[in-house]
């Protein structure tokens, strides 16, 4: 098998972007809805709620983005993650028990997936991955097995 390697999908970034517009939107109106306007309350809870949505925005997912690739060969899977620091976590191929694919509705919008990666001694979470690159997860681990001939 030849090394093969992956990042999230371009679209990925858009889709987090997506969910944080919508908590921004619910948490004005909820703002809205407690305070009064313009009260003192309302001008320390919109100002929060403003810098934790543009650190998101501008930081945050753009660097979650850039930092996350995944990398396939023959004996492990290894993964880079991080903001701040940078993780390696390498997981054997014979480790791993099993694997799930997730959309969520507005992922599946974009033909984005989510991967998580069962194997012993812990869960890898691979978020907003594009159809490729989850076929390619699946075939590295489901192409060697033999499941007899009862399928």
């Amino acid at each position: 098998m030849e090394n093969k390697s992956g990042a999230m999908s371009k679209k990925a970034l858009l889709v987090f972007r997506y969910r944080l517009f919508l908590i921004a939107f619910l948490l004005s109106l909820l703002i809205t809805i407690l305070f009064p306007l313009f009260s003192a309350w309302w001008w320390t809870f919109t100002g929060i709620w403003v810098g934790v949505f543009l650190f998101y925005f501008f930081f945050y997912y753009p660097l979650k983005f850039k930092k996350l690739h995944f990398f396939l060969t023959e004996d492990y899977m290894k993964v880079n993650t991080g903001i701040i620091y940078t993780r390696h976590r390498y997981i054997y191929k014979q480790n791993i028990q099993y694997i799930l694919f997730q959309q969520t509705p507005l992922q599946r919008h974009f033909e984005l997936y989510t991967v998580i990666v069962y194997a012993a001694g812990g869960t890898l979470i691979l978020p907003g991955l594009s159809k490729a690159d989850a076929q390619c997860i699946r075939s590295y681990h489901y192409d060697d097995l033999d499941f007899g001939e009862g399928l």
